[in-house]
């Protein structure tokens, strides 16, 4: 994978009120599926040479433990309207063999990592944990801040949803993120959008993801 220079956006750009054209007013949920590949796939790597390479990343060490938790949450990257894929083996190191899109081994794991280029967001601990964005990002690393997400810069703009209990879409209404957003916590069935505009897409015009996992 390979990187593209990354759009530049006014600090003071505002959300449109209407999709760009190809979105309508009430999008098709997006099925997440084992293997997949979700957005323009140039972001660059998820085991980038400056993240996570077997050292301790903010407290958290690589390993190869079975975890009582197990959950999963969805990040969606969006620049100008346009989807680009959260990138695989982030938090491997030393990954094993890519199977259909899908790579499962590595000589260790961070608690937070992806397994293929979907967005697929795997959270692990030996309890349940309030992880952050900004942990994900420290291990993949590369920046988030209210200016920049991974390679792209300009204003940051937020949205979270989440899943009803013992469902695995995600339901209405997106709410916006007003804090830091490497503060936002990683929790079940949450779906974050982060986006950089000018161009932005808002709710309601966010579709919905189905997550594959029950929980």
């Amino acid at each position: 994978m390979s990187s593209t220079p990354a759009p530049s956006a006014s600090p003071t750009s505002s959300p449109i009120s209407t999709p760009p054209p190809g979105l309508g007013a009430t999008p098709t949920p997006i099925q997440l599926a084992q293997g997949g590949v979700l957005g323009i796939d140039t972001v660059g790597e998820g085991n980038t040479a400056t993240g996570g390479q077997g050292q301790t990343v903010d407290g958290l060490t690589c390993n190869n433990l079975v975890t009582p938790y197990h959950v999963h949450a969805h990040v969606s990257l969006l620049v100008d309207g346009q989807r680009f894929a959260v990138p695989d083996v982030l938090g491997f190191f030393k990954p094993g063999a890519e199977v259909n899109g899908y790579t499962a081994n590595a000589q260790c794991f961070y608690f937070l990592h992806t397994h293929d280029a979907d967005g697929y967001i795997h959270i692990e601990g030996l309890a349940p944990t309030a992880f952050t964005l900004g942990e994900l990002f420290d291990i993949w690393g590369e920046p988030l801040s209210s200016t920049a997400v991974a390679i792209f810069s300009g204003q940051v703009v937020a949205y979270t949803a989440t899943a009803a209990q013992g469902f695995n879409q995600t339901t209405g209404p997106f709410t916006q993120y007003q804090g830091d957003v490497r503060a936002l916590q990683l929790v079940s069935h949450e779906e974050i959008v982060l986006e950089i505009g000018p161009v932005l897409i808002t709710p309601p015009n966010l579709p919905a993801v189905i997550f594959y996992t029950s929980k």
